[in-house]
């Protein structure tokens, strides 16, 4: 259960975290940001992943 929910915050921050950063994008100059946009996409995965082996692991 504890891993369920770890999985499903860290997908919702790190889609948080890429919104942000993608809208600051439209308003500064985009090379400032491409470090927190690669580690947004990179959390974003990462989050996917935890929350998919969660739900096919089974466990409840």
């Amino acid at each position: 259960m504890r891993l369920g929910v770890f999985s499903a915050l860290l997908f919702v921050m790190a889609a948080v975290f890429l919104l942000m950063f993608m809208a600051q994008g439209m308003q500064i100059e985009n090379r400032t940001s491409i470090p927190a946009l690669v580690f947004s996409i990179i959390s974003l995965i990462a989050g996917i992943l935890t929350l998919f082996s969660y739900i096919l692991s089974g466990r409840k």
